[in-house]
């Protein structure tokens, strides 16, 4: 499908009903890092472990699991219209966090991580073993700038986190695509 242009009408694909019976969940409950410049994952490649297995051992991807993460409504970027076009949209700017405990051994990762400058684009997987992914809709993946930062709440009982943020901008909506459950639990 070639890029959307604000100046060229777009037909509509055909809208999909959700079945009375649709279970989507919403926790994010593992994510993947892909190192861009050795991603070469096309459609048929998500859902097949064996394509996943030499770039995990080559650590073109990481896989970071188990997590509890959301993925909240992202925020819509406009400019201002011309002529009787009030705004214009120009994107959509995501911030997805998650949370994991291990930190103390985490530490140098999310170090390097947090300063990767654009090198790593990250997928975001949900229990029904979804990924969204950041990326446009020729399926490239979009850079992902990382905050991660080491917490500790005041209780006794309490357990130290990483809390992460994953932002990127893009107009188009993430990708979805169905991955092996197997990777992921």
């Amino acid at each position: 499908m070639p890029p959307i242009s604000p100046c060229v009408p777009q037909d509509l694909p055909a809208f999909e009903a959700p079945a009375n019976c649709l279970n989507e969940p919403g926790r994010i409950i593992a994510v993947a890092l892909f190192k861009i410049s050795e991603f070469d994952f096309v459609s048929g490649d998500w859902a097949d472990p064996t394509k996943w297995a030499p770039k995990i051992t080559a650590g073109d991807i990481v896989i970071i699991k188990p997590v509890t993460g959301e993925f909240p409504e992202p925020s819509e970027v406009t400019v201002d219209g011309d002529g009787l076009v009030r705004t214009v949209r120009t994107g959509t700017d995501y911030d997805v966090s998650y949370s994991h405990r291990g930190v103390d051994d985490n530490i140098d990762f999310y170090s390097v991580l947090n300063g990767s400058n654009n090198e790593y684009s990250a997928g975001f997987v949900f229990p029904d073993f979804s990924i969204y992914l950041a990326a446009d809709k020729q399926n490239n993946l979009i850079p992902v700038t990382f905050n991660a930062r080491p917490m500790a709440e005041s209780s006794l009982t309490s357990q130290r986190r990483f809390m992460v943020n994953a932002r990127w901008s893009c107009i188009d909506l993430p990708r979805v695509h169905k991955v092996p459950r197997s990777l992921f639990v």
